[in-house]
């Protein structure tokens, strides 16, 4: 001043805290502070959650220029601030499995992207249905692979079974009725359980353990008491007599 006051005088001063803004930004996801803003108070410590969309995750920070995977993020403010968030997306496994046969996979990879469209093919002698992560018996089978996945193609074996020739002639079954037929084949060996089970998949038997049939239960030429083993035996014999007695056709 040009001159002295020419009293005391008190002097008070008023101070406002510094205002910063925080921009975030984020692609195929989005980032939550759990402050408001976009302004925020000089020292105001605000920690950031990633959220991303579906199919994607989390891969890291950029602070300014610098990058960061501390997650969640916790910053203090002391300066207009920009934050970007990258996200990436999920890659999955996909496991074939095929006895009998094999699974090929268009696009064959060892990892799919989310949402990645595979198209699977089982080859094999007879190609019966899809388990595991999915179903049904359509084939080609279109799948999209949106987490880790496991296949099974459940494929029948060939099997060429050893034959023999019976010559025709007149059978007798049920014991009055003949029946004349021409030659034949038959399999040398009957198919047990085992095998049965190897091929289908399945088990047709309706045998629990050992139960003992009644000559009089068995058609035609099968007429007999036997025992039968669950393991040894199964329905080929209803299958066979009845192929015997009724369904080979009659010599003219």
């Amino acid at each position: 001043p040009d001159s002295m006051p020419s009293e005391d005088l008190t002097l008070t001063a008023q101070w406002t805290v510094n205002q910063y803004s925080l921009t975030l930004t984020a692609e195929n996801g989005r980032i939550i502070a759990d402050r408001e803003g976009p302004e925020y108070e000089h020292g105001t410590n605000v920690t950031l959650t990633a959220e991303p969309e579906e199919g994607y995750e989390f891969v890291e920070w950029k602070v300014d220029d610098e990058y960061d995977t501390v997650y969640p993020l916790t910053i203090t403010i002391t300066d207009d601030m920009a934050i970007e968030a990258f996200f990436s997306k999920k890659t999955y496994s996909l496991t074939l499995n095929a006895e009998n046969g094999t699974i090929t996979a268009d696009p064959d990879q060892e990892k799919y992207e989310h949402g990645t469209d595979v198209i699977l093919t089982a080859e094999g002698y007879q190609f019966v249905k899809w388990s595991g992560d999915t179903s049904g018996s359509d084939n080609p089978l279109t799948i999209t692979v949106k987490r880790d996945m496991e296949i099974t193609a459940l494929i029948y074996k060939e099997i060429t079974p050893e034959m023999i020739s019976i010559s025709g002639g007149t059978f007798m079954y049920q014991d009055s009725i003949s029946k004349i037929v021409g030659e034949f084949q038959i399999s040398k060996y009957p198919i047990t359980q085992a095998e049965y089970l190897d091929v289908m998949g399945a088990n047709p038997s309706e045998f629990t353990g050992i139960k003992t049939v009644p000559w009089n239960e068995l058609p035609g030429l099968m007429r007999c008491s036997i025992a039968m083993p669950f393991q040894e035996m199964m329905a080929w014999i209803r299958c066979i007599a009845t192929a015997v007695s009724l369904a080979l056709p009659e010599v003219e």
